[in-house]
């Protein structure tokens, strides 16, 4: 069950992120990103509906529940920087680290640690997504390695990773301290409330950017909602590496969509990427 969640992560991952590469065409990234969580929020309330409440609220809920929002909303707020600042191809790579990250953060906070077989295919699948994200040919696939030292966003993309990493093991941590219906909705809230107090001074005029973009921005909110959903049912059941990992496969999905409805170009990056995540994905499924 926890596999076929996680492949539906992986596939509402990879639609949500096209669809925000086109929302944001429209919206201020920062208003993009409140709205992923602001209008996720009915999606979430009416699973929530549906569930119930826990039969108990453990302790550890407390501060996993907010550990993992401040750790979000700087993760974020440093993700759509990166992403301002420096070239795509240079940074967006650096995202595929997070789960051997979870590897490590993993075992230390949760005793998680994958067997040879699962360590494998997580790092297959880092391979993969670190690979598909190379853009030009010329560069070579150490390009954005190399770019650490000359590009703040591939240092700040890398902390990134770092950061959803622990923000990952708090998820699951507050998941297994109560549900994750009620874990989301109190996390979502949450972070419409706090990140708007930061939107209004980055992006004062948000409040017009939603009134007219309102039903793309929903679209957002609905698939991002779903997509957490069945990220957290999976990492209650399974390891938050494993689950992670099968989520960062959902690139594959995104350059498929890339190709054929942004016209972008596929570059043996590409090509080589995609055969070493669905190798690394099958791994972890045996």
């Amino acid at each position: 069950m926890w596999f076929i969640l996680s492949i539906l992560t992986a596939g509402f991952y990879a639609v949500t992120g096209a669809w925000s590469k086109q929302v944001t065409n429209y919206v201020n990234r920062y208003t993009a990103t409140w709205s992923i969580f602001t209008f996720g929020i009915p999606v979430i309330l009416l699973s929530f509906s549906f569930a119930g409440m826990p039969e108990s609220i453990g302790s550890k809920f407390f501060w996993a529940m907010p550990g993992s929002l401040f750790l979000n909303m700087a993760g974020f707020t440093m993700f759509v920087t990166a992403l301002k600042i420096s070239p795509l191809s240079l940074t967006y790579p650096f995202l595929a680290f997070s789960p051997v990250f979870l590897i490590l953060t993993g075992f230390i906070f949760l005793g998680e640690m994958p067997d040879a077989s699962g360590i494998g295919g997580i790092i297959m699948v880092t391979a993969g997504a670190y690979i598909i994200n190379i853009k030009k040919e010329e560069s070579g696939i150490l390009d954005p390695i190399k770019a650490i030292g000359r590009e703040k966003g591939s240092l700040l993309m890398l902390v990134v990773a770092f950061i959803w990493s622990f923000a990952a093991v708090f998820d699951k941590v507050a998941v297994l301290a109560s549900s994750p219906f009620f874990y989301l909705t109190i996390f979502n809230v949450g972070f419409f409330l706090v990140y708007m107090i930061f939107l209004k001074r980055v992006n004062p005029g948000f409040i017009s950017e939603v009134k007219e973009n309102f039903s793309k921005l929903f679209i957002l909110g609905f698939l991002s909602g779903l997509t957490v959903i069945f990220q957290m049912v999976a990492i209650k059941l399974a390891f938050v590496s494993y689950v992670i990992a099968i989520k960062r496969s959902g690139m594959i999905l995104t350059l498929l969509i890339g190709g054929v409805y942004f016209k972008e170009n596929i570059t043996k990056f590409n090509i080589i990427g995609t055969i070493l995540m669905a190798a690394g994905v099958i791994l972890i499924g045996i």
